[in-house]
């Protein structure tokens, strides 16, 4: 037994070291050879953890993403705008998909999801500096973060806010508390994309985290931080000062365009008339779309996608590529809900206090990038697009957890989260 204890653990460090080079090449070096390679390789590390603990995880999550890529394909053969395109876009799915599964997979057998946590925020602080060391030079009141790398400021700031919110939670008594170094790097780093929608991203994670970790009196709380919050932003946006007219000139011009209908409110208007191009190439064909990717191949696209996740797929494969997607999504909302359920339900002495609060951890990152997809296009980035498996896998874990179903069998086993629980089984008997 502790031959194979000893014999887990490395196969372990070797996956939370391949994912995390995973995590910072996809960012810095994104689809090159590296990039590429560095996906192998948590791939190979992961399929050793599986057949070290002989187990395999399945979810109807899987089944509801290869729905999704069927459906992709056959609108790519019938309706697609641009075959090629689409069908590009739909080897991205699937190697997109290929990630989530093996993913899945590390997060059931590691059992540890605060581990994914520490790796995620590990990875954005490398990315951060990384980004730092080669453009310090830059001139900050004019330049975003990332724009010289050839990385889109808005990715570094949201995979910044994201990891930052993660700090706060990860911030507790004695040396947990050195989590709020990275935590003030990040928020660093969200300041110099200049990016409207991480600033308020990070916002909204710093009072959610701050509430999970600290629930008592949480009224009192919550008051205190949105009237401070408010002094900051009436500083910010109704006063010249450095910050209004530096890091945060984009912010401030977006606020005030929304606000006063002042000035041109930075790329809202262009942003909009994306949508509303997007919006007239669904209503010609809202059942099929016109294939994965093509929108940016349309007249009124300027070139870009639509910047909106629900336009984007609503004119790739009309109504029902967006239910299929957005099914995952709200279904893994209400798994997890069911799962924290019944945990409380059957948990008599609260032992797992802290599964269940780490369960609407992610139910908050998954609410708040839903949000997040009414400006942003993500279904087929990796990092933008994972929260639901990352949910789906906290709260499989809870249950497993409960069930006391974590030990490896001695023969090969497939777990599967559309099948009962081993508890339920045993009362039905």
């Amino acid at each position: 037994m502790m031959q194979n204890d000893k014999t887990f653990r490395i196969f372990a460090w070797f996956a939370d070291i391949s994912l995390l080079l995973c995590l910072f090449i996809e960012v810095v070096f994104p689809h090159t050879l590296v990039s590429q390679a560095s996906l192998v390789l948590f791939f190979c590390c992961t399929a050793l953890l599986v057949l070290q603990q002989r187990r395999v995880h399945l979810s109807w999550w899987m089944g509801v993403f290869a729905l999704f890529i069927l459906w992709s394909a056959v609108v790519s053969f019938g309706w697609a705008f641009d075959r090629s395109t689409s069908l590009d876009m739909i080897q991205t799915m699937v190697i997109t998909t290929g990630f989530f599964f093996f993913l899945y997979q590390y997060l059931l057998l590691r059992a540890n999801l605060r581990r994914y946590l520490e790796l995620y925020v590990i990875s954005a602080l490398l990315i951060v500096l990384w980004l730092l060391s080669r453009e310090f030079t830059l001139d900050w009141s004019t330049t975003r973060l990332g724009y010289a790398d050839g990385i889109h400021p808005n990715t570094v700031g949201m995979i910044s806010a994201f990891a930052f919110g993660m700090c706060i939670y990860l911030a507790g008594k004695k040396w947990r508390l050195l989590w709020w170094i990275p935590a003030l790097v990040l928020l660093f780093a969200v300041a110099l994309t200049m990016s409207v929608k991480s600033v308020a991203l990070a916002g909204v994670l710093f009072i959610c985290m701050l509430l999970v970790r600290f629930p008592r009196k949480w009224g009192w709380k919550l008051a205190g931080i949105l009237v401070g919050g408010a002094a900051v932003f009436s500083l910010v946006i109704f006063t010249d000062n450095p910050l209004s007219a530096g890091v945060f000139s984009r912010v401030r011009e977006v606020a005030l365009y929304v606000l006063k209908g002042e000035g041109v409110g930075g790329s809202s208007t262009e942003r909009l008339s994306l949508i509303q191009a997007a919006w007239g190439w669904f209503v010609q064909r809202p059942m099929t779309g016109w294939g994965l990717g093509s929108f940016r191949l349309m007249d009124g696209s300027l070139g870009l996608y639509a910047h909106n996740n629900y336009m984007e797929l609503l004119v790739s494969g009309g109504i029902p590529l967006a239910l299929i997607y957005y099914a995952g999504q709200v279904g893994a909302l209400l798994y997890a809900a069911r799962e924290i359920h019944h945990s409380k339900a059957e948990d008599k002495e609260n032992a797992f206090a802290e599964a269940r609060r780490l369960v609407f951890v992610f139910c908050v990152f998954l609410a708040a990038h839903l949000v997040l997809d009414l400006a942003v296009v993500s279904y087929y980035e990796r990092q933008d697009a994972v929260f639901f498996v990352l949910l789906f896998a906290a709260a499989r874990l809870l249950r497993l957890q409960q069930d006391g179903a974590l030990n490896r069998s001695a023969k090969f086993s497939v777990s599967c989260d559309f099948l009962p629980s081993r508890k339920e089984t045993n009362e039905n008997r």
